[in-house]
């Protein structure tokens, strides 16, 4: 019985992590060459980061960015947002600011958890016009701190729970042996 509710776990846990045969990358890097101190510019969505890791790869061949998500804000109730200050209680080490079909990726100085954001830049067409905000994301980097995926979660229970439910056994056996 063991065995099947553990691999019945290690399934749904699979299937948690596993990205659906469909889903393809949309994301391009628009303005080559770019720096992510003055920003990338990119066509499609900030959703997924191995979207944005894959697209910055393709032109730079660089080694990976190390995006890991902290906070997507959505401006509420319909408003018109096109600049602002972000705030975050730990250090960001990137933000994308999305405005209609693109979104500029920015490299943030790690010892600061607050700064401004604007949708400058975000048209092809004409750079200098402000867009209206769909969101902005902050992304943490490689050693960041993060809340794990819902996946890592389940994976860690269910190893706790494994581990106990060995250890329980091997009492088990033990107190038939000693009786």
């Amino acid at each position: 019985m063991l065995k099947k509710l553990a691999f019945a776990a290690v399934l749904a846990a699979s299937a948690l992590t596993a990205a659906p045969a469909w889903a393809v990358s949309t994301v391009e890097i628009i303005n080559e060459p770019c720096s992510l101190t003055t920003g990338c510019l990119f066509s499609g969505n900030d959703n997924d980061p191995a979207d944005i890791e894959a697209a910055y790869a393709d032109v730079f061949g660089a080694p990976p960015l190390g995006l890991v998500f902290l906070f997507k804000y959505t401006p509420s109730g319909g408003a018109k947002e096109t600049s602002g200050t972000w705030n975050w209680p730990t250090p960001v080490s990137y933000i994308s600011v999305k405005a209609a079909n693109n979104f500029m990726l920015y490299k943030v100085d790690p010892t600061v958890s607050s700064g401004p954001w604007s949708t400058i830049g975000l048209d092809e067409k004409d750079p200098k016009k402000l867009k209206d905000l769909s969101h902005y994301t902050l992304w943490g980097g490689p050693g960041g701190s993060a809340v794990p995926e819902p996946a890592t979660w389940a994976m860690m229970i269910i190893g706790f729970g494994a581990a106990g439910s060995m250890l329980r056994s091997v009492r088990r056996k033990e107190a038939l042996a000693a009786a």
